[in-house]
């Protein structure tokens, strides 16, 4: 016999063999690895050959048993209150089809679904498990730990280690704007919304509530804390709503001109949680001026009657009259009158800055409201000819005015500025 397992010629002595006589022989191989085995048996009678087989054997490779777990992410985070998954992988490694049972143990009080499954595999085969593991309500800022077991029925086993961290449910709170960005000026007031949100959707925000810090500009001169005007007290916000926030503030007259800084602060129980910028420039002190038109003329001195109506808080201490070119023009009398208002002032003569008539006591003029005014030149000052007029400051119109000679107009306005 060949063996093309060890490339060997075998003999098997028989001895004699009667006619018809069937006579039985055992031949024993044994295999050094898989695959096919080419067998060829021949009967020898001396030199010659009586009979010849061949044969082939199929070597099956030894049985191999083998069971694996794993996993993509051992590691879930939940909020209390709330499940956690996995995706876990059950591989047979094997060459043989098996029957594997998985078991999770979880702490007590904890539970998993399913707590255990029963598959059957095809040799290389992979199934994928979903597990939820469900906390107890009142665990918290905690990481348990899952065991996971997976045996086989050929008493083959594998384990798996799952962690499950369990933290506080927190609101997760925003406020915009981030940053505020404002012009104004001494004595003026402004305004803006301040909005926060609670963006988690997971639970209450409590015990919230903002604070505008003292501005200051690089100078040291501040605008103080007690400027503004807003909600200071405690507030609460539910999951996924917001609640606005109106932030007025009054500049002080006496407030120099410069880019003041701040901080806009959302607090939690004294915990900053979002700070927005807060930059105010003041500008110079508004005032109301008409400035000097292109043709001042004709021009003659008279009472001038009609309206003003400022677009921003002026603080008033005088009145400036721009007299025409070479002239002596000035105003003898104002009276500006309205809204509460009622404030007159009388010329002093050709003294000093004579082309100014001063007023006791400073006053307001508010934004948006509307004041009468009575003037009385003298000589020739500026005159624009048109009603109405809009003015650095705000809008001025002429009702009438009755020249020296007696003569009445609509449209002759007094070049003037408050300030």
């Amino acid at each position: 016999m060949f063996d093309n397992e060890s490339n060997t010629f075998n003999t098997l002595p028989l001895g004699n063999i009667l006619v018809g006589e069937v006579k039985p022989f055992e031949w024993n191989v044994s295999p050094l690895s898989s695959g096919k085995l080419y067998l060829t048996f021949s009967v020898e009678s001396g030199q010659r050959t009586l009979n010849r087989y061949d044969d082939i054997i199929s070597i099956l490779p030894p049985l191999k048993h083998g069971i694996a777990l794993s996993t993509d992410c051992p590691v879930a985070s939940t909020w209390q209150g709330e499940n956690a998954s996995y995706v876990v992988y059950v591989k047979n490694t094997g060459n043989v089809e098996d029957n594997v049972t998985l078991t999770s143990s979880v702490p007590v009080g904890w539970s998993v679904f399913p707590k255990t499954i029963s598959i059957s595999l095809e040799p290389r085969e992979e199934n994928r498990i979903y597990l939820t593991v469900v906390p107890p309500e009142s665990v918290v800022n905690l990481t348990a730990v899952i065991n996971l077991t997976a045996n086989s029925s050929y008493d083959i086993k594998d384990n798996l280690t799952l962690y499950c961290n369990v933290m506080k449910i927190k609101p997760v709170i925003q406020a915009y704007p981030d940053f505020v960005e404002i012009e104004s000026s001494p004595n003026k007031s402004f305004r803006f919304n301040y909005t926060v949100k609670e963006i988690g959707n997971r639970c209450e925000a409590k015990n919230l509530n903002i604070n505008v810090t003292e501005l200051k500009n690089e100078k040291g001169y501040t605008i103080p804390h007690s400027s503004f005007i807003y909600y200071n007290g405690t507030f609460n916000i539910s999951k996924g709503d917001s609640k606005e926030f109106l932030i007025e503030a009054k500049i002080s007259p006496d407030t120099p001109t410069g880019i003041y800084k701040g901080n806009i602060g959302l607090y939690k129980e004294k915990e900053c949680k979002d700070l927005c910028v807060l930059r105010i420039t003041i500008l110079e002190k508004a005032v109301f001026d008409t400035d000097t038109p292109e043709n001042p003329y004709p021009s003659i001195s008279g009472t001038h009657i009609g309206t003003i109506t400022p677009s921003e808080n002026i603080t008033v201490h005088r009145l400036y009259t721009y007299p025409c070119e070479g002239t002596g023009g000035h105003t003898e009398y104002v009276r500006i009158y309205g809204n509460g208002i009622d404030k007159n002032a009388s010329w002093n003569g050709y003294n000093g800055d004579w082309q100014y008539i001063y007023f006791d006591n400073p006053f307001v003029l508010e934004e948006g409201k509307t004041y009468n005014y009575t003037i009385m030149t003298g000589s020739y000052p500026q005159i624009i000819h048109e009603t109405p007029f809009k003015a650095t400051g705000g809008t001025i119109t002429c009702t009438r005015f009755i020249d020296a000679n007696g003569r009445t107009y609509t449209d002759w306005i007094p070049a003037i500025r408050l300030e």
